[in-house]
């Protein structure tokens, strides 16, 4: 079993750090998208094929593999019984701001 989503990339143009002050902020959707593919596998996989920043995917792994450990958490999956493969690819630049 598959399972494929995309989502858009966004641009804040001013505010960004005002909303945590109920201050709004204007922000856009970007054409550029980050595809995630889910497969099942043999043993719990994260393949990262998204253009990047240099260093930055290897320097936010820990918090990635972090960040999936609460979704997983969170929807009751157990990828230690029933591992999937991640593949990220994408034309949306992996980097902070974007």
């Amino acid at each position: 079993m598959s399972s494929i989503g995309e989502g858009f990339g966004k641009v804040i143009l001013f505010n960004e750090h005002f909303v945590v002050y109920g201050i709004p902020s204007v922000a856009a959707a970007i054409g550029d998208t980050t595809v995630a593919k889910v497969e099942d596998s043999e043993e719990f996989q994260l393949l990262d094929n998204r253009p990047e920043t240099p260093g930055y995917k290897k320097e936010k792994l820990e918090q990635q593999k972090d960040s999936l450990n609460r979704i997983f958490k969170a929807m009751n999956i157990d990828v230690e019984k029933n591992p999937v493969k991640i593949t990220l690819e994408g034309d949306l630049l992996a980097a902070s701001g974007l």
